[in-house]
Formats: C-alpha cells, sequence, structure tokens
C-alpha cells in the first residue's frame, strides 16, 4: 500500500476484483473523475503561481490514473456532466485573482470531490470501485485540510 505526504493510498485498488455498476453509478463514476481532474488543474495551476500546495498534485494525478484505470474496467454508456468545465473556468478565473481566492477555488473543488464520494460511497458494491472511494475520501479530506491551513483568513 503506497501513503505518500499528500495522504492518498490507492496503489494495490485495481487488485480488487471488479464489480457490476449500473450506468447511474458509471455516470458518477466518471464525474467524480472529472471532478478530480479540476482539483488538479487547479492545483497545477496555482502552485506554479503562487508557490502553494506541494505535493498534492503528485497525489492526485495518481488519483486521476487510477479513477481513468477503473472507469475502463467498466464499459461506456452515453453520459457527460457540462457543468464541469464550466466549474474549472469559474473556480480558475476566482483563482487568478489573488492567493487567498486561489486557496478558496481549490477548497471548494475538493469540496465537491468530497460531496460526491460521500453521497456515492453507500451506494458502491464493486469491490474496486468501493475501495477507492473510501481512499478517496479520505486522501480529500486530508488535502482539503492542507489547503485549508495554506488559505489566508
Amino acid at each position: 500500500m503506497l501513503l505518500d505526504p499528500a495522504g492518498f493510498s490507492g496503489a494495490d485498488v485495481l487488485s480488487r476484483p471488479a464489480g457490476r455498476l449500473d450506468l447511474g453509478q458509471r455516470a458518477r463514476l466518471a464525474e467524480i473523475a472529472d471532478r478530480v481532474q479540476v482539483a488538479h488543474d487547479l492545483l497545477l495551476t496555482f502552485a506554479d503561481r503562487y508557490a502553494a500546495f506541494p505535493r498534492l498534485a503528485e497525489a492526485q494525478e495518481r488519483e486521476v490514473r487510477l479513477l481513468r484505470d477503473l472507469l475502463r474496467r467498466y464499459p461506456a454508456g452515453r453520459f457527460g456532466v457540462t457543468t464541469v468545465r464550466d466549474d474549472y473556468d469559474h473556480l480558475l478565473a476566482r483563482g487568478n485573482l489573488g492567493r487567498a481566492e486561489a486557496a478558496r477555488a481549490v477548497a471548494e473543488a475538493l469540496h465537491r470531490v468530497l460531496v460526491l464520494l460521500d453521497a456515492e460511497l453507500p451506494h458502491a458494491s464493486a469491490p474496486d470501485v468501493h475501495d477507492a472511494y473510501t481512499r478517496l475520501s479520505a486522501a480529500t479530506i486530508r488535502q482539503l485540510q492542507a489547503v485549508q491551513g495554506w488559505c489566508p483568513r
């Protein structure tokens, strides 16, 4: 089990057996992957600009990779979340206003991931997905705490 400084432990999730996901569950898995990608992209942008969030982006890269690998295990249905791109653009614009707003934007993106994970975790019956959601939830909480600690009051 890999536990990095940012708190993501998920190296062995894909060794868990695959289960079954209905189209709604797969769509929510895709949305969670997209939301983690938004948080990751914001972290990369603001880390360079404000010298912030050391090592969180690396953890999120592993999270995104894991979620994309999980999505490949389950055949695609027709789905899409059009609001994800709009949310990214809005949060990016806010974060460009300054260091404090960047921290708030990243915290909001992480909070959105956590809300989705909390809603989906009780319904995730596929062992690999359940394990991924559990680990992502714990890592997202730690990342949110790190970002909030960095955010000026």
